[in-house]
């Protein structure tokens, strides 16, 4: 379940990271 969150939690953070780059 850690796992899980971490990933969703990375995804987020990339998904963010392309709108504040692009």
């Amino acid at each position: 379940m850690l796992l899980t969150t971490l990933r969703v939690r990375v995804q987020t953070t990339q998904g963010v990271w392309l709108l504040l780059k692009g």
